[in-house]
C-alpha cells in the first residue's frame, strides 16, 4: 500500500537572505582583520629613532610615542603608557609622526596642570555612602577620586582641595575677585573650613551636573541669602545681579577678542575692489614709493571701501549700547548684549556701567513684581518666582560644574 507524505514547502527566499546576511557578516570581519593588521604594520613600522622606552627600555619606540611634557626627558612606547607607570598628575604628548632626532626637545614643555602630588589609587574603595548622597554611581565617583587625588593639597587624611587651587581650576576667571565665585566655593565648602575634601566635592557636582529643579532652587537660594538670616533681600538680589554680569563681561571678553583677531587675520578686501584694480596701471613713481603707498593704502580706506572688521565690531557694540532697555519684564539674557570686553574701547566702559546698573535695578523689580510683594524672599516664596522666571538660577550655573 502506498502512503502520499505531504512535505513542507521551503522558503528559498528566507534561505537566500539568511546566506546573503552570513556572507555580508563574514565579508565585514575580513575587513575588520585586515583593518587591523594594516595599521599594526603601519605603527611597526613607524620607528622614533634614538628614543627609548623609559620603563621597558625598548629602542627605538615603535608606533606611537609618549612624551612626558612635565618632565625633562621621559617617553614611553605605547604598551607601557597604557599600564599607568608614570605619575598620573603629569601630561603626555602623543607623538604619532617620529621627529627628527636632533630636534627632539629635551625639556619641559609646560608645567603639570596639576598641582597635587604623585598618587596611587588603592583598590576597592568603599563609595557607599557617596552613592547614597549623590546621583552618581560608584564608576563615576572613582573617576572623580582620581581627580580630586591630583588637585588635593592639604597635607591632613584624606587631603582637601584649597581656595587657591579652586581659583586656579577656573582659569582667567579665578584672578578676578567675583563675589558668585566666593559664593561657589562656600557652596562646595559646606563646613566651612577653607578647603574641599571629597565628600564635598561629590555632593557639589552631583547637584551641578545632575541635581533636580528642586535641589537647586535651595542652594541658589542659599547663595542669594549672603548674611544667612533665611530671606532675600534687594541689596542681596542687587549683589549676585552685579557680579552675574561682571562675570559675564569677564566669560565674553576672551571670545570677543578671539572673535576679532580671527576677523583681523581673514580679512580679506579683495572682493571690494574695483575691476580695474587686478590690472596694473602705468606709473612714474618708484618701485619702493610704490611699495610704501600699497601699504598705507592697506590701513586707510575711503568711503567706497570696506570698512575694517575691528571697526565694524567696535561700531556694532556701540550700537548695541545705545539701544534702550525694553519696557517688560528684564530677563538675564537682556543683559547679554551689553556684555563686551573693555579692550579695545576701554573709554565706553563708563557707559556699559550705567546700563548695567539700569537693567539690575529692573530686574530686581521684576522679581517683587512676580512675586507679588515688596517684602523680602523666603524659600517658599522665591521657588515660586523661581517656577516663572528660570533665570533666576543662571548665576548658579554660570561657571559650569568648575572641576
Amino acid at each position: 500500500m502506498i502512503q502520499w507524505t505531504k512535505k513542507e514547502p521551503v522558503d528559498v527566499d528566507l534561505e537566500s537572505e539568511n546566506e546573503l546576511e552570513k556572507d555580508q557578516e563574514s565579508e565585514n570581519l575580513l575587513n575588520l582583520l585586515y583593518s587591523i593588521a594594516q595599521d599594526k604594520a603601519l605603527l611597526d613600522g613607524t620607528v622614533h629613532r634614538s628614543i627609548t622606552c623609559n620603563h621597558c627600555q625598548t629602542s627605538p619606540v615603535r608606533g606611537f610615542r609618549f612624551k612626558c611634557a612635565n618632565c625633562v626627558d621621559f617617553d614611553l612606547c605605547q604598551n607601557c603608557e597604557a599600564l599607568e607607570v608614570h605619575n598620573p598628575t603629569h601630561n603626555f604628548i602623543k607623538i604619532r609622526i617620529p621627529i627628527p632626532p636632533l630636534a627632539n626637545p629635551r625639556s619641559i614643555l609646560f608645567e603639570p596642570f596639576y598641582p597635587g602630588p604623585n598618587f596611587s589609587v588603592p583598590k576597592n574603595i568603599d563609595f557607599t555612602d557617596l552613592e547614597r548622597q549623590s546621583h552618581f554611581d560608584h564608576v563615576e565617583i572613582l573617576g572623580f577620586y582620581h581627580q580630586y587625588l591630583s588637585l588635593s593639597t592639604v597635607e591632613r587624611p584624606g587631603g582637601g582641595i584649597t581656595r587657591q587651587t579652586f581659583n586656579a581650576c577656573l582659569g582667567p576667571l579665578g584672578s578676578t575677585r567675583n563675589l558668585i565665585i566666593d559664593r561657589m566655593f562656600l557652596f562646595f565648602d559646606t563646613n566651612s573650613d577653607q578647603s574641599i575634601d571629597f565628600p564635598e566635592m561629590i555632593r557639589g557636582l552631583s547637584i551641578l551636573c545632575k541635581g533636580s529643579l528642586e535641589e537647586r532652587i535651595v542652594h541658589a537660594f542659599k547663595g542669594y541669602d549672603l548674611n544667612n538670616d533665611g530671606v532675600i533681600s534687594r541689596d542681596e538680589f542687587r549683589a549676585i545681579f552685579k557680579a552675574y554680569f561682571h562675570l559675564s563681561m569677564e566669560l565674553v571678553r576672551d571670545v570677543v577678542k578671539v572673535m576679532e583677531e580671527n576677523l583681523m587675520a581673514t580679512f580679506d578686501d579683495e572682493a571690494a575692489k574695483p575691476v580695474s584694480a587686478s590690472f596694473p596701471a602705468p606709473s612714474r613713481i618708484s618701485a619702493e614709493e610704490e611699495s610704501e603707498l600699497q601699504t598705507k593704502q592697506q590701513f586707510v580706506q575711503d568711503e567706497d571701501e570696506v570698512v575694517s572688521p575691528l571697526a565694524t565690531v567696535r561700531d556694532t557694540l556701540e550700537t548695541i549700547r545705545k539701544r534702550s532697555l525694553p519696557k517688560k519684564l528684564v530677563t538675564f539674557d537682556a543683559i547679554s548684549p551689553f556684555l563686551s570686553p573693555k579692550s579695545p574701547i576701554e573709554e565706553e566702559m563708563p557707559i556699559v556701567e550705567v546700563i548695567s546698573q539700569d537693567a539690575i535695578e529692573e530686574l530686581v523689580s521684576s522679581v517683587y513684581v512676580t512675586a507679588k510683594t515688596q517684602s523680602d524672599l523666603d524659600l517658599n516664596m522665591f521657588r515660586q518666582v523661581v517656577q516663572q522666571d528660570m533665570n533666576l538660577l543662571a548665576w548658579f550655573e554660570a561657571l559650569g560644574s568648575i572641576f
